[in-house]
């Protein structure tokens, strides 16, 4: 599956002022993820279970000891995510970039969406330094300055490895009909049916049902209602320019309960009870994946 960058998909990780980035430890919650990109570099190292990232043309197909770098201007989503996936998640922000990637193998890291594909499996001697330093980062807590401190000797630590592993297989080109399916399916889909989508895609329907589950993680409908509300969340923003009504038809929703059923299975609840929410929004931070 190929996503195309769309400066659409951008979201902010609201990171504090002087922090350059985070370390967290990742379980799978059950929660549904979504494209997107953000101005920060990005590094996932799986501990446990199994899962696939769709980053820009690249599939990254997740098992213990693979290591992915993903960039800032490179639309991703985290898919097929088995119920014990478990991995470091860390973030750097361009200052930390510039500061600590000053040679020439490393520039690579300041790249916004560098040609080539950015996973690798890391050998347990490796792999250990790794998970180490993102402890170090947890337990350094309000500090700052050993926070910051802990993120650039992850960086240049994780690099290192990275490039100590050397290249694996490359598994990053997918089926050309699943790229144009989710080319169809992200741009204007009102009015184009599953059928019209596996006959500009070259496919059959059954067949390109099968191959878009096995390479995504999602059905075609699933993948298409993921897309509306994505375009919904977009036109309807905070409710000042459009009502609910006006935003679920032009995303592409053929009737407001289609919307409402959509938006309560993905989101886990009804559009009302999520715009309260968003009134009144929790101290956490957001979560990337």
């Amino acid at each position: 599956m190929m996503l195309s960058f769309s400066p659409e998909t951008l979201i902010s990780l609201d990171l504090p002022d002087g922090v350059l980035g985070f370390a967290k430890h990742y379980r799978n919650q059950g929660a549904r993820s979504f494209v997107h990109h953000h101005q920060e570099l990005e590094l996932n190292f799986v501990l446990r279970g199994s899962g696939a990232y769709l980053a820009g043309a690249h599939r990254y197909d997740l098992t213990p000891g693979a290591l992915v770098w993903l960039f800032p201007e490179q639309d991703h989503v985290l898919t097929a995510k088995s119920p014990d996936l478990e991995m470091w998640i860390a973030v750097f922000r361009p200052e930390l970039l510039d500061f600590c990637c000053r040679t020439e193998h490393s520039r690579v890291l300041c790249a916004a969406h560098p040609d080539g594909h950015f996973r690798r499996f890391l050998s347990p001697l490796l792999a250990a330094p790794i998970t180490r330093i993102c402890e170090d980062i947890l337990a350094a807590g309000s500090s700052v300055d050993r926070r910051n401190a802990g993120l650039g000797y992850l960086l240049t630590t994780a690099w290192d490895a990275y490039q100590a592993a050397g290249a694996g297989a490359d598994q990053g080109r997918v089926h050309p009909a699943v790229q144009r399916a989710v080319q169809r399916l992200r741009g204007d889909d009102e009015g184009v049916s599953i059928p019209e989508i596996a006959r500009e895609a070259g496919l059959s329907v059954s067949r390109l049902s099968d191959v878009f589950k096995r390479e995504t993680g999602a059905t075609l409908t699933e993948f298409r209602n993921q897309q509306r509300l994505e375009r919904f969340a977009r036109l309807y923003g905070a409710g000042e320019r459009r009502t609910m009504l006006d935003a679920a038809l032009e995303a592409g929703f053929g009737s407001y309960l289609q919307f409402y059923r959509v938006f309560q299975k993905e989101m886990g609840c009804a559009p009302s009870e999520h715009r309260r929410r968003r009134e009144c929004p929790s101290k956490k931070s957001m979560r990337t994946e």
